[in-house]
């Protein structure tokens, strides 16, 4: 689109002024009246095919992007803010243990050979920042940044979660792994309960436990000895 440049459309005699700007202004309801309007009077010949397809594919483009925000719940700066912080906060964990383990996906692999499909996880993402989760990134989490390390088929993970329409305060750290290391706490899916889809298998869901801490330093001081029984010293 061109900004501030007008758009133009006939309707009852009047010329009026549809900016994309102005369109922003209005509500879903306001914008599907308005393409009703469109449509009814484009059939009274009122408007030009042209600029009646122009404007209701600008309308019809608002509408998909208002939806988006909606399905993935709009923050408030001050969540993402949040979010930004317990990702540079478990970034910096991933990179202490990063000294002290040799938690390399060459490494994982070789601890995992014969393991059927398996895949190694990457500790943070590229910028050395916990992890952004489907779930998450689909909108069906407020927030979830997590790190992650896998041999075999055990996965141990730590992770800041908070769920969808509660308050930041309700944001809990997890300690989260595969009972063949971690059997402590609740089974995740009990936590999950409905409110997030966390994308794994039903066979990785069903053998999951977490446990919540309100506080980095305890949550990282378990994580770390999970992952003590997973991987190699330094």
């Amino acid at each position: 689109m061109c900004g501030s440049r007008r758009r133009v459309i006939e309707l009852k005699g009047d010329v009026m002024y549809w900016s994309d700007e102005k369109l922003e202004s209005l509500t879903a309801a306001e914008l599907k009246n308005l393409l009703k309007n469109v449509g009814t009077q484009l059939a009274a010949g009122k408007v030009s095919n042209q600029v009646a397809d122009d404007l209701c594919a600008r309308i019809e483009a608002r509408i998909g992007a208002m939806r988006k925000i909606a399905a993935c719940g709009k923050r408030l700066p001050r969540t993402a803010t949040l979010e930004h912080r317990v990702a540079a906060e478990i970034g910096r964990i991933a990179e202490e243990l990063a000294i002290r383990y040799d938690l390399s996906p060459e490494t994982a692999r070789k601890l995992s050979g014969g393991t059927t499909r398996f895949v190694p996880h990457k500790l943070t993402d590229k910028s050395g920042l916990a992890k952004t989760s489907g779930a998450m990134k689909e909108g069906k989490l407020a927030i979830d940044r997590y790190i992650s390390y896998r041999v075999r088929d055990e996965i141990v993970s730590l992770a800041f979660i908070l769920f969808k329409g509660e308050p930041e305060e309700n944001g809990r750290y997890y300690v989260i792994g595969t009972d063949g290391v971690f059997a402590e706490g609740q089974k995740f899916s009990e936590i999950l309960a409905g409110k997030g889809d966390y994308g794994w298998s039903p066979a990785f869901t069903r053998r999951m436990f977490a446990r919540p801490f309100a506080e980095l330093e305890a949550a990282a001081a378990s994580y770390s000895l999970l992952v003590e029984k997973l991987a190699p010293h330094l």
